[in-house]
């Protein structure tokens, strides 16, 4: 096989507890052309130790830097591969999952992005649930009918090269961004249809300690897009996208227990749009939210529950 040269890098922040698992699976991939950088915004916790301890098989610096998206700015223009991906310090690639997405670039030299399904684990690093893409959608992707999960995505330098380095968006949200850009831009993704990383979601995580941040910041990247550069062919997919985004914060409103403002973004969603799956979404989560808190509590962890008890039997 013909080894592309690839670099990966670490946006890393006070993550001590995962990102010695982060970096064996990276460095256990026993890739031959690999270049793995760490850049670490400043952590006071072990995170340097460990740092320290691989540092014969990896790059690193820490210093102060503007949120992740800096972070990673940094370890591209460190490194010269040509395919590109980056890891957050508490998630985790698969073995063979370096190899794998090599092999679809090389299969399919028109293909810019590829991304892989993925495992949802817990801070224990146990799955709870696994991710299945239907394969590269992108009006999908924008009306929210899947996500693309970052730990399974690789890109070609090449790409970044045309498109420049991701955005300081403010908070979070900025991989979410930078896919709107390449489908906006018509460049197109390819799929691999196997499990390739682990992303973990626990208190800690941004996205998932700061739910509603997050979403908010969603709804800001996905207005930009249809204001500033969505091209005309995608102008009429505007409500239903932004308002799957409207759902997707009132679901993170519902987990949270706050029903009213759940209910609000729901109704903001059917004025963007009444005649798509985003529409039936935000009505079955009204209806959820009009049960009160309780019962919809007590619903939500039947329902993890089932998923949990599913999943075991699959594996």
């Amino acid at each position: 096989m013909n080894h592309l040269s690839v670099s990966i890098v670490t946006p890393s922040l006070n993550q001590g507890d995962f990102i010695e698992e982060t970096i064996r699976s990276v460095l256990d991939q026993g890739y031959p052309r690999l270049e793995y950088v760490v850049v670490d915004g400043g952590s006071t916790d072990q995170t340097l130790e460990i740092l320290r301890r691989y540092e014969d098989h990896l790059t690193w610096l820490s210093e102060p830097d503007q949120g992740p998206p800096d972070a990673i700015n940094k370890g591209l223009a460190r490194t010269s591969g040509e395919i590109f991906a980056y890891l957050n310090s508490d998630d985790t690639y698969c073995p063979g999952a370096i190899e794998k997405a090599v092999r679809y670039f090389i299969d399919h030299p028109d293909v810019e992005m590829v991304f892989g399904d993925a495992n949802i684990i817990d801070a224990g690093g146990r799955v709870y649930h696994q991710w299945h893409a239907p394969g590269w959608d992108f009006p999908g992707f924008l009306c929210w009918k899947y996500p693309i999960l970052q730990p399974s995505v690789f890109l070609r330098r090449r790409l970044m090269n045309r498109l420049g380095p991701f955005r300081l968006t403010p908070g979070w949200g900025w991989d979410y961004d930078y896919w709107l850009m390449i489908g906006g831009a018509g460049i197109r993704g390819g799929h691999i249809r196997e499990i390739i990383s682990n992303a973990r979601y626990h208190t800690g995580a941004g996205g998932v300690a700061q739910s509603v941040k997050l979403a908010d910041h969603l709804i800001f990247i996905w207005e930009r897009f249809f204001r500033e550069e969505a091209p005309p062919t995608l102008t009429h997919l505007r409500g239903p996208a932004i308002g799957g985004a409207y759902v997707y914060r009132g679901y993170c409103h519902y987990e949270r227990g706050e029903m009213v403002q759940a209910r609000r973004d729901c109704m903001q969603a059917l004025r963007l749009t009444r005649t798509s799956h985003v529409s039936k979404r935000a009505l079955v989560l009204i209806t959820k939210t009009l049960l009160g808190t309780r019962l919809s509590q007590t619903l939500r962890e039947l329902k993890r529950t089932q998923a949990r008890a599913r999943l075991a039997q699959a594996l």
